[in-house]
């Protein structure tokens, strides 16, 4: 009876504390991909799929510029953006003058995540790489330094043999049966 009277008043205190609603917040690279999709799709192209190296690479430096101040495709480690992608493990497909098919763009910015993307969009020659035909992977990196600067870093790339398909242009979901099937192809050269 004890343990009855004892559990009452535990759930009797736990119903009277005030609770503060959560909110969700919106994932900013989840974001940015869906931003770079709509892009793509208005120039005519495929999406771009997540890689997890590219993902690597981009946070790696997204990481450091925020540590650092910086404005820069060059590490402050002096690295180079196709030596964070082939550290993080990614082997790009590589033309026959022997550069690999990869890339990397970066917006420093104090605008939020939903908002930035459209001051990105200003910059053509960042707009040029992002709708680059032989690209099919993507990786997304932010950060942000103590003033609340973002640092947004996009690294893309197409290896062979791996050859993205989409659903609905990459849809999170789908309500109508009828769905699309998007199969990207080999020509990168």
């Amino acid at each position: 009876m004890r343990d009855l009277l004892h559990a009452a008043l535990v759930v009797t205190c736990l119903a009277l504390v005030a609770v503060a609603p959560v909110h969700a917040q919106a994932d900013p690279v989840a974001l940015w991909l869906t931003q770079v999709t709509t892009q793509r799709l208005n120039a005519g192209l495929p999406p771009l799929e997540l890689s997890p190296q590219l993902a690597a690479a981009a946070q790696r430096h997204a990481n450091d510029l925020a540590a650092n101040g910086l404005k820069s495709p060059t590490g402050s480690d002096a690295s180079s953006p196709q030596q964070r992608i082939t550290e993080a493990g990614y082997v790009a497909w590589t033309l026959d003058d022997g550069d690999p098919v990869i890339g990397e763009i970066y917006y420093v910015g104090s605008e939020p995540a939903d908002q930035a993307f459209a001051v990105f969009l200003q910059d053509t020659p960042s707009v040029d790489v992002l709708l680059d035909p032989r690209f099919r992977e993507i990786g997304i990196g932010i950060a942000a330094d103590s003033a609340g600067v973002s640092y947004h870093v996009l690294t893309l790339g197409a290896r062979p043999n791996v050859l993205p398909i989409f659903i609905n242009d990459g849809a999170p979901s789908a309500v109508d049966p009828v769905v699309a099937i998007h199969l990207t192809n080999e020509t990168v050269r």
